[in-house]
């Protein structure tokens, strides 16, 4: 006895409705949350900072800001080579507090200070520790090597350079940061994995109903 032509019709269209609703998550990976952090290298995996300056209400950077004013500066203080200097001492000190996680899953903060004469860019640290292995034993100043990158990420609207997961240290192209402006990892391969596993289910099954369709049809007597 044969399937029902309805019956098959309604398992087509149910099996194009889930298709659909697979192409769109495979398009739209889900955003992510707030609390993963930003990726700068090195293991370096910063959160979000709080900015207070001298006369003006404390702000705050978001996971990309914070991360794109660290990226434009640290990793040069650290594995480079920059002379220390101290900025003009009429200067403002503002002082930021970021949030990291450094080759750990546990949270810790950073104590950064930021002094700029409108040109030049001032950046330093006071006494702490850094994380894997590497500490700052005393207040330490450096013209930042970038001015213009640090100071446009300052004040929220740096240049942040994505980085590859390991074990691939390639690095791709820049990407422009701003208060509404996040940058997504990438989560739509396992999406379209399922994707395509469903479409290979539901041809089968169409395939089938039409085949069975026809022997029905083939078997009913002609007049």
């Amino acid at each position: 006895m044969g399937v029902h032509p309805l019956v098959v019709r309604r398992l087509v269209v149910s099996i194009a409705i889930i298709a659909a609703l697979f192409v769109t998550l495979a398009a739209s990976p889900p955003a992510r949350a707030a609390t993963d952090g930003t990726d700068i290298g090195n293991g370096i995996i910063i959160l979000d900072a709080k900015v207070t300056c001298p006369g003006a209400a404390p702000r705050l950077l978001d996971s990309t800001q914070a991360a794109a004013f660290m990226q434009s500066w640290l990793p040069t203080s650290i594995f480079g080579k920059v002379l220390s200097e101290k900025p003009p001492s009429n200067l403002p000190i503002c002082h930021l507090a970021v949030g990291d996680r450094w080759d750990s899953p546990q949270a810790g903060e950073l104590r950064v200070y930021y002094a700029s004469d409108g040109n030049t860019v001032w950046v330093g640290m006071p006494p702490q520790h850094l994380g894997a292995g590497a500490n700052v034993t005393s207040e330490r100043w450096i013209r930042s090597p970038f001015a213009e990158r640090t100071k446009a990420a300052f004040n929220g609207h740096g240049t942040l350079t994505p980085v590859a997961t390991a074990p691939s240290t390639t690095v791709s192209s820049p990407r422009k940061t701003s208060a509404n402006n996040a940058v997504s990892h990438d989560g739509g391969s396992s999406s379209w994995g399922w994707l395509i596993a469903l479409l290979v289910v539901a041809l089968v099954v169409l395939g089938a109903a039409v085949t069975m369709i026809s022997r029905r049809r083939r078997r009913i007597p002609t007049a």
